[in-house]
């Protein structure tokens, strides 16, 4: 059923593209802008010192698809063209130390690419990227340059044979938070990109990443987090589906709960999500949701301080509330729209 809701989106949102007139296909320098961050919270601070990393320049690669599989991959997908740069942590796999983005680009009513602001956006924890294709296409249609970013070990970024589980897991986090503050340094190096003038979603697993990315140095705007929350022993405690699994799972690494818990205390969206500005976040969640249960989402919330109205809560569970897209999206658009 939740296939059958996202195709129905897909017709609702397709656009057409012409690979002819995508951006250049060429090689851009980047600098990093994430430069020692300090917090007066010492808990915060020790966060913070895990995820720094020492700036550099470094290069974005944006391509066309090329011909055959991925050129028919992109033509279904929507998106004009693969960017990728190096993962600022990277652990000596090359495949996933490669950060790879989905383009999904900006164009006028001439069907013509323009500048405009851009958004990152962060998927879940399938690997077949419907959820997140249904913004990054929703974006691009209304004027808003798109950006898939892939997080460590899906996609492009997977070593052929291996399949996520815990380990990959616990040690994609701190990988993926600093592969998606450095997507904003990298886009602001590509062109017709507005400087300076971009945000961040996730949903679900890219939710939390999308927090923990943005409560760095608060630079992206607006901040979207859908399907997201804090407190994350108590979520793997309590948890359910994909949680649950990644509960069942910890056994066989030889780890005990307690030392799991430990694990994803020290990446908790909570320790870093003051950081924010609570004018430019806002949260999506959904009534019933079996996998971020309500009181996990309103901890996220009340950590940011954001506005009531600023917290959205959709009918329906972690999957069902998808039927809800056609009504969320042009408030989440608005944002977006709205932000400076």
């Amino acid at each position: 059923m939740f296939q059958r809701h996202l195709s129905f989106l897909f017709v609702l949102l397709a656009a057409t593209f012409t690979f002819a007139d995508a951006p250049y296909s060429r090689t851009f320098t980047a600098k990093d802008t994430f430069i020692d961050p300090k917090d007066a919270l010492p808990a915060a601070q020790e966060a913070l010192d895990l995820a720094k990393w020492k700036p550099t320049e470094f290069e974005v690669v944006s391509s066309l698809p090329a011909e055959g599989k991925e050129s028919e991959k992109a033509a279904t997908a929507g998106y004009d063209a693969i960017v990728r740069f190096s993962s600022p942590f990277a652990n000596g796999d090359k495949i996933n130390d490669t950060v790879v983005m989905e383009w999904y680009v900006a164009r006028d009513a001439d069907g013509k690419p323009i500048e405009a602001q851009a958004m990152v956006v962060l998927h879940i924890l399938q690997n077949d990227m419907l959820v997140p294709r249904a913004f990054t296409r929703a974006f691009a249609k209304e004027g808003i340059h798109a950006f898939l970013m892939y997080i460590p070990h899906y996609g492009p970024r997977r070593k052929p044979g291996l399949k996520p589980d815990v380990k990959t897991f616990l040690e994609g986090a701190r990988q993926a938070v600093a592969d998606a503050r450095r997507a904003r340094d990298a886009i602001n190096a590509l062109p017709n990109i507005k400087k300076d003038r971009i945000g961040i979603q996730g949903t679900s697993l890219g939710g939390f990443i999308c927090t923990g990315a943005a409560s760095l140095d608060g630079i992206f705007n607006p901040v979207i987090p859908t399907l997201a929350g804090g407190d994350l022993p108590s979520l793997f405690t309590h948890g359910k589906f994909e949680v649950a699994k990644i509960r069942r799972d910890v056994e066989k690494f030889g780890l005990s709960q307690e030392e799991f818990l430990g694990m994803v205390r020290r990446v908790d969206p909570l320790l870093l999500a003051h950081r924010l500005d609570p004018k430019k976040t806002f949260m999506f969640n959904a009534e019933n949701d079996e996998v971020i249960p309500t009181e996990n989402a309103k901890a996220l919330a009340k950590a940011i301080g954001i506005p009531k109205e600023q917290h959205y809560w959709m009918p329906g569970g972690h999957v069902t509330c998808a039927i809800n897209l056609p009504i969320v999206m042009p408030i989440i658009i608005e944002k977006i729209k709205r932000a400076n």
